[in-house]
Formats: structure tokens, sequence, C-alpha cells
């Protein structure tokens, strides 16, 4: 073997070693900052549900009263719409903990169809005022991201709800028993 392959073979030795091996090593111990494993959630505002294990977001649409003065319309609209997006959130959460499964006929097509064969049992006001004050706590730290007035006829508000392990606290918030008996009755 010539002398000039056997110092690269030397050099490519001390280079693996000593500088790609360590460099492994170190990579392998890190982990991806959520900035980087989601990159895409927090600018979302189009999808509802789970968007990741710690974010859960639901959107409210309302259409503008009819009003005299602009600004008192849109304040109307915009609560109407956050009053819809707090009870598509209970209705997320009420699936959630009682483990109800998603239609089986899945639909393209509008959103409002999408969020229906996710969450397809329509519970009454009456449940959902049990839900409202049996999560309260939870819910109270979801905060509207997006209210969008842009429009002359109707308005949107993207509700979000931002915790550790999301599901997690919502599986473990005890389920009254009227919801637990009384959501099949509710079914198609």
């Amino acid at each position: 073997m010539p002398a000039w392959q056997a110092q690269l073979a030397l050099i490519k030795r001390l280079f693996y070693g000593a500088i790609l091996l360590p460099g492994w090593a170190l990579c392998s111990a890190c982990q991806w900052t959520d900035t980087l494993a989601y990159p895409a959630v927090y600018y979302n505002f189009s999808d509802e549900g789970f968007l990741s294990r710690d974010i859960l977001q639901t959107k409210g649409q309302s259409r503008m009263p009819a009003a005299l003065n602009e600004n008192l319309a849109r304040k109307k609209c915009l609560q109407s719409a956050t009053q819809q997006a707090r009870e598509r959130l209970l209705r997320v959460c009420l699936h959630t903990s009682l483990a109800i499964p998603p239609s089986k006929n899945q639909t393209l097509g509008l959103a409002q169809d999408a969020f229906d064969s996710d969450y397809p049992v329509q519970f009454t006001g009456s449940q959902l005022l049990i839900a409202e004050i049996t999560y309260a706590e939870l819910l109270d730290q979801s905060r509207v991201i997006l209210a969008d007035t842009r429009s002359r006829e109707n308005c949107q508000v993207v509700l979000r709800l931002q915790a550790p392990a999301v599901a997690d606290q919502i599986r473990d918030i005890a389920v009254p028993p009227d919801l637990q008996n009384g959501w099949h009755k509710s079914l198609f």
C-alpha cells in the first residue's frame, strides 16, 4: 500500500472516530423543540379538534345582526360566534371523556360536515350546561386567537385551548352520571 493511501485511511479513521461518532452521540440525546416539531400548528386557524397533544381548537361562526350601530353589531356577532365555538369545544371534551367514536361515514366537503362526522353526537342544552359546569376550570383557559369581522354579513371566531396534555386532562375530569348514561340517546 502506498504511503498516501495509508495516510488517507488514517485521516478517515480519525475523522470518523473523533468527529462524527461523538457528534452523533450528542445529537441523539437532543429533543425537538415545539418550534421545530409543530411549526404550522400555531398558525393553523382552519382545522378543528386536537391540533397537537397540547392544543385543542374549535371555530364558531355567526351572522351579523341587522343593527344601526356597526360596532354594536360586530360585538354581538363576535359574542354569538364565541358562544358557538365554546359549545363545540364542550362537544369535543364530551366526546373525548366518554370515548365516543367518530362517525363511520367520513365526508369530504364543508368544515361543518367534517366536524359533525368527527364528533357525531349532538348534546342537548341541559347536557351542555352540565358539561360547562364540569369542564369550567379547563374551559376558562381557552382563548380567542382569531376574531374575523371583515365581512359585513358574518363573523368568525377561533377558540383555542392550550394546555399540557390537554386530552389527558379532559379524560381525568370525572363526568357526571347524567352525561355518562344519556349520551347514546342523542346519537342520530
